[in-house]
């Protein structure tokens, strides 16, 4: 990000480096996961799909996606948040697109 930071200095607010990027399937559903770096070296991930089961409310979306030290944790807390509340017994559940996931 350095190169990066070089360029454009201050004039953005957020910025995110793409470091790799997984297609899974879970219930025959494509699943993006994106782990990315931030401007201040911190990795993060961006699911392109939320599990909700058929007794929940809305899909549960972690607020702590971008605060990890490196690539691998940032990886597993991907994990857990897709299957924190997975059931493949559910026959009325869900992958609801994220609104976020470009």
């Amino acid at each position: 990000m350095e190169d990066f930071k070089s360029v454009f200095g201050n004039s953005t607010d957020e910025a995110y480096k793409i470091v790799s990027e997984y297609e899974v399937y879970a219930n025959l559903q494509k699943i993006g996961i994106r782990i990315v770096l931030d401007l201040n070296g911190k990795y993060g991930y961006q699911l392109s799909h939320h599990y909700k089961g058929s007794e929940q409310t809305s899909p549960y979306v972690s607020s702590l996606n971008h605060c990890y030290d490196n690539e691998l944790d940032a990886l597993k807390k991907a994990q857990q948040e897709m299957f924190m509340f997975y059931d493949e017994n559910d026959k009325n559940a869900e992958w609801v697109k994220s609104n976020t996931y470009i």
